[in-house]
């Protein structure tokens, strides 16, 4: 039996019914499918509950003359670095588009971005208002990215919002199997031996009626070359002072912590300037090797030159991108975010979740989060390799004391990690589920309001 053929008006008719039918559809525009983080954001939204009244969809477009878009968005999300090719890309695909709503998610930018990179700032900030000005609103992923933009008057309070930026962190509170520590250096091991078998540990010169306090801030417990680290914390002794937080036990805390293994430092992302790792691995290099180890994991324009400058350490490994890096957080001490610039900073919420404590240079979104962060996390005050060797020095030294403190019966030569499992707790649980339920909240809220 022959198919009947609809008549003009009755397509019309399908036509209005199926977009009646239809959710709105949402596309997020990418200019490649190697962004990292962000792209791992954006899989997350659009795997969210979102999906529950949108149709989210990820299109690997990058903004050019030639640039076309075959779907007919609602609304189409930019999330590519502003240039002024990009910025024509963006009015001819916007005049293909007369009724769809234009939106940039702002990853690139930042204060100190225009301070690390950026000669003539004026004309920068001249793109990124033309930029803005072309779309219907932009999103800021941290707050101080979003004061940055109003306080250079790059757009208006009403044209901004501040959506922040995260991902499904669920899995990572899964249960896991016991973690081993695959960092195993021979020469380290015997150098530890040796340490501690014939070099008494040092002891800090404290003033008449004064102890050392049970858990010293920059106890010297190794040698640290030019490095000054001899400041203690010291409270008044009294006779009602017990036994255990004498000075000679404080001593005898110190020699235990000398047997224990290194701390395990965990550092990954995009091998690219903006990280900042060639200044942790110059960092690594003031750092004894008896006192911590360091694996950096990564790939990008950069490898060939931070295995230069790593080549000579045996207490730094450098290992490929992973895709799962969840057991290397489990196994980490804490995480390194040596950033140079971040309007964000995914790898710090990921370390907060894991209830890692984050040594960082709190620049741009990486000093937002250090606000309310649930973990204790030190921040270096300059991006050099002498500061950030004082903080990891001082931070594994601390470490030492809180493992001899709380693992009495931990085996000095064991392999495998104290870390059995991630240590995460039902409140890192909870922070890390409102991160995630907030952004995608705010997300919402706006598509709401577009779509209206």
């Amino acid at each position: 039996m022959p198919v009947p053929r609809l008549t003009s008006q009755a397509k019309s008719t399908q036509a209005t019914q199926d977009n009646i039918h239809r959710k709105p559809l949402v596309v997020h525009c990418v200019p490649d499918n190697n962004m990292g983080g962000i792209n791992v954001a954006l899989t997350h939204l659009c795997a969210s509950s979102l999906a529950n009244d949108v149709d989210m969809r990820m299109v690997c477009l990058p903004m050019q003359l030639n640039s076309r878009l075959n779907l007919n968005a609602d609304i189409i999300c930019f999330h590519g670095a502003a240039s002024w090719l990009a910025l024509l890309g963006m009015a001819k695909l916007k005049l293909a588009h007369p009724n769809a709503k234009f939106i940039l998610q702002e990853h690139h930018y930042s204060p100190a971005f225009v301070r690390e990179q950026i000669v003539h700032p004026w004309r920068f900030l001249t793109l990124l208002k033309c930029t803005y000005a072309l779309v219907d609103n932009v999103i800021a992923i941290s707050a101080s990215q979003q004061a940055w933009m109003l306080s250079k008057q790059l757009l208006s309070v009403e044209k901004v919002f501040m959506l922040g930026q995260g991902r499904d962190l669920s899995r990572f509170f899964e249960r896991p199997v016991t973690m081993v520590n695959t960092f195993v250096d021979a020469d380290i091991d015997a150098e530890i031996d040796k340490k501690c078998a014939s070099t008494p540990s040092s002891v800090v010169a404290l003033p008449s009626g004064l102890a050392a306090d049970v858990k010293p801030e920059r106890a010297p417990m190794f040698e640290s070359g030019t490095i000054d680290l001899t400041i203690a914390s010291a409270k008044p002794v009294n006779e009602t002072t017990p036994p255990c937080e004498t000075a000679n036990n404080g001593q005898h805390r110190q020699n235990t912590a000398n047997h224990h293994r290194p701390i395990q430092l965990l550092a990954y992302g995009r091998f690219h300037r903006q990280k900042g790792f060639d200044v942790l691995l110059k960092a690594m290099q003031l750092v004894p090797a008896s006192l911590c180890q360091l694996t950096l994991v990564g790939q990008g324009e950069e490898a060939a030159h931070l295995e230069q400058i790593a080549i000579t350490m045996k207490h730094v490994q450098i290992l490929p991108a992973v895709a799962d890096i969840k057991p290397m957080l489990i196994t980490a001490d804490a995480v390194v975010v040596p950033s140079r610039w971040e309007p964000f900073g995914l790898i710090m919420q990921e370390a907060l979740a894991m209830n890692k404590p984050v040594i960082t240079s709190g620049v741009d979104g990486l000093g937002d989060q250090l606000i309310n962060a649930p973990v204790k996390c030190h921040q270096f005050a300059v991006l050099t390799a002498q500061d950030i060797a004082a903080t990891i020095i001082g931070f594994c030294q601390n470490e030492l004391i809180d493992n001899v403190d709380n693992m009495p019966n931990r085996a000095v030569n064991s392999n495998e990690h104290h870390n059995t499992s991630p240590r995460v707790d039902t409140t890192q649980q909870l922070w890390a589920q409102q991160q995630w339920q907030q952004v995608v909240q705010q997300w919402q809220q706006l598509l709401t309001t577009l779509l209206r």
